[in-house]
């Protein structure tokens, strides 16, 4: 499995090839705008879902493939 290296200048952050990010806060945080960093394929929009348990099991379903996944979720 090989890694993430997201560059947001000037950081950088590196992950696991198998990681879960959680992109949590109120409208106009940047959950979104943070979230581009990833590919499509690896980000899970909750508001996308028609429930919880349909994000789980998509969320889930990428994790045990060993691939990263991102959930951007509104404030809790």
């Amino acid at each position: 499995m090989q890694g993430v290296t997201l560059t947001a200048a000037p950081d950088v952050i590196e992950l696991p090839a198998l990681a879960l990010v959680l992109l949590v806060g109120v409208p106009g945080s940047g959950r979104s705008a943070f979230a581009r960093h990833f590919a499509p394929d690896e980000v899970f929009d909750a508001r996308a879902f028609p429930d919880a348990d349909a994000l789980r099991a998509a969320v889930v379903a990428r994790l045990a493939a060993g691939e990263l996944a991102v959930v951007i979720a509104p404030a809790v």
